[in-house]
């Protein structure tokens, strides 16, 4: 089943060099990445997230992985974390990880999300991850095993995505000023530049700025 961006940005003057096609076209490319290795090492097994790309200054740097209803879920990604093709892999496999110990119904984390515990562990580690253990977050995702991120970069196409996703980034306009909006029918909330004409890929309202982050 295809899946829509919940923000549908129409209209978004202040993104700088970079606009609202640009972030499409990321969150597009991500989507392609996620279904190769999720029909390589899950065999489709997977639900198909939203990707959902933001480059303000005062939220979280990485990844992060909002479950919903119905085997729905989102990834929120900071682009200045899409660096380089190992990393922007090991966090891809990081977070299907996640979504697989999600489908299964294995409690992987605690804490908010924020300590991952023993099943974490020897799932990323049985998907060729591997992980260290720290006592205030648990077992981390730390590298990629050399087989696993020689394989994957063998896949011509993966390749070219990963091209594509860092000649589209845009590392010197990451930092704009953004500011929240929300859908008043179902509460979603979410960021983009002052001015933005957002709808709601749920609601098909559009989503109301709130006031601006200092």
């Amino acid at each position: 089943m295809k899946m829509v961006n919940i923000g549908i940005i129409m209209n978004q003057e202040n993104v700088g060099k970079r606009g609202a096609e640009d972030i499409m076209y990321l969150e597009e490319k991500m989507e392609q990445l996620y279904k190769i290795i999720n029909k390589r090492l899950y065999n489709n097994d997977l639900p198909v997230p939203y990707f959902r790309m933001h480059n303000a200054r005062y939220r979280k740097k990485g990844w992060n992985i909002q479950y919903k209803q119905n085997k729905v879920c989102q990834i929120d990604i900071n682009q200045k974390s899409l660096d380089n093709d190992k990393n922007i892999v090991l966090e891809m496999l990081h977070q299907m990880v996640h979504i697989y110990c999600w489908i299964q119904n294995k409690k992987d984390t605690s804490r908010g999300g924020q300590y991952h515990n023993k099943i974490f562990r020897d799932i990323a580690n049985e998907k060729g991850l591997v992980v260290d253990y720290n006592k205030n977050s648990g077992y981390q995702v730390i590298d990629i095993s050399t087989s696993l991120m020689e394989e994957i970069l063998s896949e011509i196409s993966i390749e070219k995505i990963l091209d594509n996703i860092k000649k589209c980034v845009d590392y010197e306009q990451l930092d704009y000023k953004s500011v929240q909006y929300y859908c008043p029918i179902c509460k979603k909330k979410i960021y983009a530049a002052p001015g933005s004409n957002i709808i709601c890929g749920y609601c098909m309202v559009n989503f109301i700025q709130m006031s601006c982050n200092k």
